[in-house]
Order: structure tokens, then C-alpha cells, then sequence
């Protein structure tokens, strides 16, 4: 019997769907549910703490926030711990109290301090507990010069971009790390910056050539063990209208941080910078292998770490370049 094109064709149709069917069989007949135990995790303190002395033209109190960890499986809020004691202290001498201010849920001091470099303690008291952090203010170092040429080149998806470059006398003989980081205004987000200074693109956090697909991070910080006491030009780009514009923009605004950081503040800027591009590394977002943020809080979690901070605000007008000693 020979069967013509129409009728194999419903042959291998209906056979096909006895095949699906077999498959869905197998696939969805045998589940069965597991409950996993999980055991109870304590929860620990949070107290995050980045402080830096008296600055102008934008001095600032110290703030710290306290909170609580919660469980991987809750879907409540973090935690908020108002009713702690937080003091400071500068080489083990009481210098001021914090206080809890509910409108932003953080403890701050009573005044602005014009801090030295030297060992400083940040102690929390909560319910008969007693936490003791410390880190090193480090001395200030700022770069010699600055200067902005306002259209240096196009990207790779032709945006214009600018470059902002730092001259650094890095002290030497002593470990010394920096951070730099670029806002259109000194309390706006700062905006993704991207460079081709070697001690910067060879730091762990800093996405490779090939990890074309991440954004360029939001800020910089790196250590001078390639240039520990040399004077060195950091070129610093950024886009010019801060968007996916093809053209460029005549005049803007532009505010440097340059930070002279503390050893903690490094190791915990760049594990904050590794984690969220790991995140993002698995094409299930959240499923890669995690990455632990630094924390220098005995027994719990959070960051009490210094800094040193230059802030300066230019306004380029008609493309002009510009530079300026320091």
C-alpha cells in the first residue's frame, strides 16, 4: 500500500503528539514535593559608618546606620535599631555622641569635626552588647593639577565623551589608595566614568574587554602599588550628556570627588563593585556563586571606614578646556 504526502503527514502528526504526551508524562507524573529544614540563623547587627573631617565648601556631620540582618527567605524590611548608644572616639579619647534622628533614620553628631589623620573607634552599646569598630583616617593627598578637555573622542557606539585628568605626586615608602568619582553636581548620583590607566583597569573589579555587555562603574578606586612615589596623569572619561546622545554638549556641569581612602574603605568599595557585577555575570540574575562584602565590624556586618575628600565643581562653557592648579 502506498500512502500519498497528505496521509503521512497526519501519520507522523498524530505520532508526534503520542510522543509529547509521553514525555509530558514522564516529565510532570512523577514530582514530589521536599521540604527543606533550614535552620535558624541569628541575625546579627548592620552598622554602616563612612566619615571624613570637616570639608569645604560641603562639611558634613558623621552618620552611621544601624539595623538587624534578616533571613535569605523573608520579605520584610530591614530591621532599624533606634535605640542604641554610638560614641566615637579618637585614639581611645571620647570626642562625641551620636544621636537618632527619626526623619532619616540614622545616628549623627552634634557638631562638624575637623578630624586628624589617626585611629578612630566607633562603639555601639545595644541591649548589653558592645561592638567596637576601627579604622585609620589617612593623610590628605591631593593631585597637583587638574584639567578638562571637553570632547576627547567617541565610544564605540559613537556617544561623545570628555576626559578629566588628575596629575598625582604619590607619596612614597606607605600604602596609599585613592577613589575618584564624577557627579553633575556635588549631591547627584555620580555618573558611569571609564579610563585606561593601567593601575585602575588592572584592579579585580574593573570590567574587562571582553565583559562588553556591563556598564562602566560609578566610581574608581584603586591602590598605588604600580605607583607608589611617581607622579602619574589619570585620564578619566565620561560621557557628555550622561546619555546615549550623539551629539555634544556645548556646556554642562561637572563635579569631582578626588578621595584620598583608608585600607578598609578600599577593600570594601571593591567588594561592593565585584558583587554587583556578579550579580549580573549568571544569566539567571541572583543565581551566580556569591560574593561576601567586605565588613571590618567584629562579629556582624557593615563598614566603619575613612576618608579624606577633594570636591570641585566646574562649569564648562562652549567647549573651553580647562585647567587648574592645586
Amino acid at each position: 500500500m502506498i500512502l500519498n504526502q497528505s496521509s503521512l503527514f497526519f501519520k507522523m502528526k498524530r505520532n508526534n503528539k503520542y510522543i509529547f504526551l509521553l514525555i509530558s508524562s514522564l516529565l510532570f507524573g512523577c514530582q514530589k514535593e521536599i521540604e527543606i529544614a533550614l535552620p535558624n540563623q541569628d541575625s546579627n547587627y548592620v552598622v554602616n559608618c563612612l566619615f571624613q573631617p570637616f570639608t569645604i565648601p560641603y562639611p558634613q556631620n558623621i552618620s552611621a546606620y544601624m539595623g538587624e540582618t534578616i533571613s535569605i527567605l523573608d520579605t520584610i524590611d530591614y530591621p532599624i535599631i533606634d535605640n542604641a548608644k554610638l560614641t566615637l572616639f579618637h585614639n581611645d579619647l571620647l570626642i562625641d555622641s551620636l544621636e537618632y534622628f527619626d526623619k532619616t533614620s540614622l545616628y549623627t553628631s552634634s557638631k562638624i569635626h575637623s578630624l586628624s589623620p589617626g585611629r578612630y573607634q566607633l562603639k555601639v552599646e545595644h541591649n548589653e552588647n558592645i561592638i567596637i569598630a576601627e579604622d585609620i583616617l589617612p593623610e590628605k593627598v591631593l593631585p597637583t593639577k587638574i584639567s578638562i578637555l571637553p570632547f576627547a573622542g567617541r565610544d564605540d557606539n559613537n556617544r561623545s565623551y570628555a576626559k578629566v585628568s588628575f596629575t598625582l605626586n604619590d607619596p612614597e615608602d606607605q600604602d596609599n589608595y585613592y577613589e575618584i568619582f564624577l557627579s553633575s553636581t556635588a549631591f547627584s548620583d555620580p555618573h558611569n566614568i571609564f579610563t585606561d590607566f593601567p593601575p585602575i583597569t588592572s584592579e579585580s573589579y574593573y570590567p574587562t574587554v571582553m565583559s562588553f555587555w556591563k556598564r562602566k562603574p560609578v566610581s574608581l578606586p584603586f591602590s598605588d602599588k604600580e605607583i607608589n612615589g611617581k607622579e602619574v596623569v589619570i585620564p578619566i572619561h565620561y560621557l557628555h550628556a550622561f546619555e546615549d546622545f550623539d551629539d555634544v554638549v556645548d556646556s554642562h556641569t561637572i563635579t569631582i570627588h578626588f578621595r584620598t581612602i583608608s585600607e578598609n574603605y578600599y577593600n570594601y568599595k571593591v567588594s561592593l563593585l565585584k558583587q554587583g557585577y556578579h550579580l549580573k555575570d549568571d544569566i539567571i540574575y541572583g543565581q551566580a556563586e556569591p560574593i561576601n562584602v567586605f565588613s571590618n565590624i567584629p562579629g556582624n556586618s557593615g563598614i566603619f571606614a575613612a576618608y579624606q575628600s577633594l570636591i570641585q565643581t566646574f562649569i564648562i562653557l562652549n567647549n573651553d578646556y580647562i585647567e587648574i592648579e592645586l
